[in-house]
């Protein structure tokens, strides 16, 4: 405004003297200090619109001074320098911009990894709550069993040692876990009087206390998992996936973690070709995650059961591939669990197989 009022001013002047009219440039750097874009320019850059200025002076006093023609020089040199101030300031502005919006990627990434670790921590809420769920549905009293035929008896009688014996690998699969889980010692001795009462083909057979035993051992294993230290935790569903990734493992879930099944794992006393290398293999995936006790179950075809010296070689190379030995449990499981009937010469073989849990925390 004070060089519009100036040029206002010295026209006049300029005409009565003779002096030449000043340059439109002088207009055009009127305009150019007064917008937004300069207002900005003094903002962001400063140092950049503070010589434009210096320069806009010069051509003012070189006019004043009468000399339009360096004038013009300087006030087109200004209006330059007033361009460069506002594309500097224009830079800034989006560097400006750039960090803030690098600044709100960085807070929204902080956001999503706190959401992420809130979401797993109540996914673990959830699957403790579903276990909670499963035992209290569990622990209900059942119904009598009543009076029976032999037919049915007969039928209890297997009902009730396929439960024990599930019971006795969850008891077993909760020592490894936790050793002074709370219940064990109670639950071990129930088992002992259970194992009493099935050896002698009891009528009517203890399928209540069997079940209560199973519910009892269940309990057990959760008391254990949540007693236990959780540092070393490996979760199940990685275990998983990393056994499934090999491709010839086939490993499933059960309540007492990962399991890899071995079929035809035996020629006579000794292990078969190709076996032991899948045992190592499985004693250094124990190895590469301490945290995990290792349940090996033998399963029979048929009556007369195995006896530990069978399992000898399996925990053999479990330990060469790098298991803990004192973290490895042996469990004859002989004809209890069967996958088809005992009784049938042509299929019963299907029983025969070794069991590798991997009991997680």
């Amino acid at each position: 405004m004070r060089l519009r009022a100036g040029l206002v001013v010295a026209l006049p002047l300029a005409l009565a003297c003779g002096s030449p009219a000043p340059s439109p440039l002088f207009y055009d750097l009127g305009r150019a200090r007064e917008g937004a874009a300069a207002r900005e320019a003094q903002r962001l850059a400063p140092q950049a619109f503070g010589e434009a200025e210096a320069i806009r002076a010069e051509a003012d006093r070189a006019w004043q001074s009468g000399d339009p023609v360096l004038g013009a020089l300087l006030a087109e040199q200004a209006l330059a320098a007033y361009e460069r101030a506002f594309v500097l300031a224009r830079l800034a502005r989006a560097t400006e911009e750039a960090a803030t919006a690098e600044a709100d990627l960085a807070n929204r990434r902080s956001e999503l990894a706190a959401l992420a670790a809130q979401r797993e921590q109540a996914e673990r809420e959830a699957a403790e709550l579903e276990k909670k769920v499963v035992l209290a549905r569990e622990r209900l009293a059942p119904l009598p069993a009543g009076p029976a035929d032999a037919t049915r008896e007969a039928a209890r009688l297997v009902a009730a040692r396929s439960l024990a014996m599930q019971a006795r690998l969850l008891c077993s699969a909760a020592e490894l876990v936790f050793p002074a889980a709370a219940g064990l010692e109670a639950q071990k001795k129930a088992l002992a009087e259970l194992d009493r009462q099935l050896a002698g083909r009891p009528r009517p057979a203890p399928i209540d206390a069997a079940g209560r035993a199973r519910v009892g051992c269940l309990e057990v294993l959760t008391l254990a998992r949540r007693s236990a230290d959780r540092a070393q935790t490996t979760e199940p569903d990685a275990l998983l996936a990393e056994l499934s990734a090999s491709g010839d493992l086939s490993p499933s879930r059960d309540e007492r973690g990962v399991v890899v099944t071995l079929r035809d794992a035996f020629r006579g006393t000794k292990l078969a070709p190709g076996v032991e290398a899948k045992v190592e293999a499985l004693g250094r995936v124990a190895a590469a995650h301490p945290g995990l006790g290792v349940q090996v179950v033998l399963h029979d075809a048929a009556e007369p059961t195995s006896t530990r010296d069978r399992v000898a070689p399996i925990v053999k190379h479990l330990v060469a591939g790098g298991a803990l030995e004192a973290k490895i449990r042996v469990e004859l499981a002989g004809t209890a669990l069967p996958l088809v009937d005992p009784a049938d010469a042509k299929n019963r073989g299907r029983n025969a197989r070794v069991e590798i849990v991997f009991v997680g925390r």
